[in-house]
């Protein structure tokens, strides 16, 4: 499986689109759910932050400011080296919405064989954030979740639950059947 796109909206939805190889060639697909991920989808976009500043040129005092949304990656020539694109918005002092930020499209490694051309390539904890990105959008595709509620389809029986034990309702990782329905 290969990710070309991640998108997290403002709403928390994700949007993933990711091909998988099938009899040689690559078969496309695409998945949009409201469904927040695990923790770990999170902090793996957070973790593309210092990138984003890094990518952009920008001073290190905006990390605070920045939020990764997401990322559009490529997969070219001979060896189909992986190049990307953060998309983030930058929260803006004096104004009502935030400044979008896309870097510059960066690869992962020279589509030839000699060294090229060193701004193009991304660094190598970049290729490993990004890797761990995906690694968390394979987990989302296979149905890793955040479960807000025990009993999601009786609100009833979850404040019942909820009362009988004290406890307020608790987010926890959920693996869905095959058979029931994501989205």
């Amino acid at each position: 499986m290969r990710i070309k796109k991640v998108k997290v909206t403002g709403e928390d939805r994700v949007h993933i689109a990711y091909e998988t190889m099938n009899n040689g060639q690559w078969d496309e697909f695409s998945l949009t759910c409201a469904q927040k991920a695990a923790p770990g989808f999170y902090e793996a976009l957070k973790d593309l932050v210092p990138h984003v500043v890094e990518i952009c040129e920008l001073p290190k005092e905006y990390s605070s400011r920045i939020a990764v949304q997401g990322v559009s990656a490529s997969y070219a020539g001979e060896k189909e080296v992986m190049g990307a694109t953060i998309l983030a918005a930058l929260l803006l002092d004096h104004s009502n919405c935030n400044l979008n930020l896309n870097t510059p499209y960066k690869i992962s490694e020279s589509y030839s064989d000699g060294p090229g051309d060193e701004k193009q390539l991304m660094t190598d904890e970049c290729c490993k954030a990004l890797e761990e990105l995906y690694e968390e959008c394979e987990k989302y595709i296979r149905g890793l979740r955040v479960q807000i509620e025990l009993f999601a389809g009786d609100p009833r029986k979850s404040q019942k639950a909820a009362a009988s034990t004290g406890k307020k309702k608790s987010k926890r990782l959920c693996h869905p059947t095959p058979l029931r329905r994501l989205c």
